[in-house]
């Protein structure tokens, strides 16, 4: 016999729990009966597993929807009968939320995730997080359902699932940049080329020209408008700190232009940097 679909939004109990279950109907018989709506379990599939398995006839009652609707009933049969975690009860308020009702799978009056959220117990806000994690990570989702995982620990998964995906995104874009007669087959294989291209290695020290150069500059700036010459500067004269501020303007120039040069000539080192920078 097929189970209902309202019916297997529930969790299967542990296998340890349905070694007891089936010990206890072994040895007492069948206490609680099988509910059967449109020819279906919906109440009772853990305890129909073990009759059929013992060979036991279970009994039967059939379910009539009235005041109380398949999901009433399944919910109302096995919130307080089974002890399930809040990521388990989230996991549950968002697929009756989405549950389908009939063999047609036609809906009949779903209820919304505020009130699926409230008959289980959970925060709208954790009933939204377990359907986040059901689209992301379906084998994740699983083991949240089955109580393996806590809310909080499939939550910072997906997170990094999420981190890692645009990641990729981005190592992709970053590639299709870049002519496909030299394009590598990885980001991290592209970072590695060009950090020890000769290239970069010129552009580094270049880089680190510049910022010392600007160092000096600035002090013999802040000696000139304050008026009192850092120790550093001292001994210059007016005619010599002139110099030497020429001197600086005219070097920085012929660095940019040398480091422009090299990615004229290596336009993808250009490209590389920008993305590399934000990737790694």
């Amino acid at each position: 016999m097929e189970f209902h679909p309202v019916a297997n939004i529930f969790p299967m109990m542990t296998d340890e729990d349905y070694e007891a279950l089936k010990a206890d109907i072994r040895q007492y018989g069948l206490k609680n009966p099988i509910w059967i709506y449109e020819d279906q379990v919906l109440d009772g599939r853990n305890r129909w597993r073990a009759c059929n398995e013992l060979g036991i006839q279970p009994n039967y009652h059939r379910f009539y929807p009235g005041k109380a609707s398949p999901v009433d009933f399944v919910v109302s049969m096995n919130l307080h009968r089974r002890h399930l975690t809040t990521g388990q009860r989230s996991a549950i308020a968002q697929e009756l939320a989405t549950a389908t009702h009939g063999g047609n799978h036609a809906k009949e009056g779903i209820p919304s995730l505020e009130e699926t959220a409230e008959l289980m117990g959970v925060s709208r806000d954790s009933a939204v997080k377990a359907r986040l994690v059901a689209n992301e990570a379906p084998d994740l989702y699983q083991a949240l359902k089955n109580g393996e995982v806590t809310l909080h620990e499939a939550e910072e998964q997906v997170k990094e699932l999420q981190q890692e995906k645009r990641r990729e995104e981005r190592e992709a874009r970053i590639l299709e940049r870049i002519p496909a007669d030299i394009r590598p087959d990885s980001v991290a294989e592209l970072h590695e080329e060009v950090s020890n291209a000769p290239e970069v290695q010129t552009i580094k020290r270049i880089r680190k020209w510049l910022n010392e150069f600007h160092k000096v500059a600035k002090i013999f700036e802040a000696g000139g408008v304050m008026g009192k010459p850092s120790e550093a500067v001292a001994e210059f004269t007016p005619h010599e700190d002139e110099w030497f501020l020429g001197m600086i303007d005219e070097f920085s120039i012929d660095l940019q232009e040398w480091r422009d040069a090299i990615y004229k000539k290596r336009p993808e080192l250009r490209k590389a940097k920008g993305g590399l920078s934000r990737v790694s």
